[in-house]
Formats: structure tokens, sequence, C-alpha cells
């Protein structure tokens, strides 16, 4: 990437298109990586009021960055320019996911669940988990997961409405980091010190 600063955030769009994050600094690929370019969403990457915690593109036009302090900025071209949105008012918010255009999720780290609906004009917290949360992340427009500390798994099936606390049994004592799935079943979890992945093939049941 050219990059010197430790990169936290990368989503993949398709199998070229590629977004990484670092601090104040973002990157965009669209040959798998071969090459990156830096989309200027703030003047200089130097320093930022707040660095990025999490990239969220619905598409390869219309993607969202989750700032620390909880600003939300928006982009409509790919990355080539940026307005900024609503805050979320989570305190210490740590992962966002957007399903379409229009609708997306922001977890933070005092367990709480917000939706937008309008592209993130507007916020509503959909859920409470008094746990921890790390990460969200969806599989289709319906179903979604929330992970987070001393393995915690919440999942939804009605496009993040409502979420309901996933039991984990069966493996050592752990808090999740990130949880991505290969489709509706298949789904891979990490854990914060790096010693375990854990597995699902059903879904979480």
């Amino acid at each position: 990437t050219g990059l010197v600063v430790n990169l936290s955030a990368l989503q993949m769009i398709g199998r070229d298109t590629v977004f990484v994050a670092g601090e104040c600094a973002l990157r965009r690929s669209d040959d798998g990586g071969q090459t990156f370019r830096r989309l200027s969403w703030v003047a200089t990457e130097s320093g930022c009021r707040s660095p990025i915690v999490s990239i969220a593109f619905a598409n390869g036009s219309t993607g969202f960055l989750l700032l620390k302090d909880g600003s939300v900025m928006r982009t409509a071209d790919g990355g080539r320019s940026f307005a900024r949105k609503t805050s979320v008012l989570g305190k210490d918010p740590q992962s966002a996911a957007f399903t379409t255009p229009t609708t997306g999720f922001v977890v933070s780290k005092d367990g709480r669940i917000y939706r937008t609906t309008d592209g993130a004009s507007s916020w509503v917290q959909v859920a409470d988990t008094r746990k921890q949360l790390a990460s969200v992340s969806f599989v289709t427009e319906s179903i979604g997961y929330a992970v987070g500390a001393g393995l915690t798994v919440y999942k939804t099936i009605d496009g993040g409405s409502t979420w309901s606390a996933v039991p984990v049994t069966g493996v050592p004592a752990a808090d999740l980091t990130r949880m991505r799935c290969a489709g509706t079943e298949l789904c891979l979890a990490s854990v914060s010190d790096g010693t375990q992945l854990l597995r699902t093939t059903d879904g979480g049941a």
C-alpha cells in the first residue's frame, strides 16, 4: 500500500476491489491488491481529528467510514469525495456494516447496536446487549452477527430489527474480535489473543 501505519480495517467488494485503512489513511485497489491509490477523505493523512475504526461499503460506489469519535463519513462516488453524516451516539463505536446504500449498523463497546435506514442521516438504537461488542457483519440483508467479549455472539434473522444471544459452548474462554461468513451456515470467528479460531457450520446453532 505504500503506508507505514498500522492497518486496522479492510473490506473487499467482489474479486478485485479492496479498501484498506489505518489511522487517518484510506486506500483503494481495483486490481486485487496489486496497486493501491489514496482516497482523500481528509486533507492530510499525517493527522486527523479522529482515526478510522471501520470501513463499510455497500457496493463499489457507496460507502461509509466510522471514526473513533462516532463520526460517520459517506461517499457516493467510490471514494473520490466524502461528506459528513450524522454521528453515532454510542460510547466508543467499534464496527460498522451496511447491507444496502441506505441501511447500516454500528456496534459500540458498551454493548449497543444502532441502525440507520436513511444512509446515516439518523440512527436508532435497536438493541442493548449489555456486553462489550467488537464487530458487526451481515451475511445477507436479513442475517447478521455481532460479536464481542466473553464469547458473546448475537444474531439477527430479520434485517437487524431484533437480535438474540447465541450460546457459544465447548471452546476455551475468549473475547471475540471478528466474525465473517462464507454463507448462511459457515462462519469463522477470531479472538483477541490470536490463539484460536471458532468455526460454525450451522449458522451458530
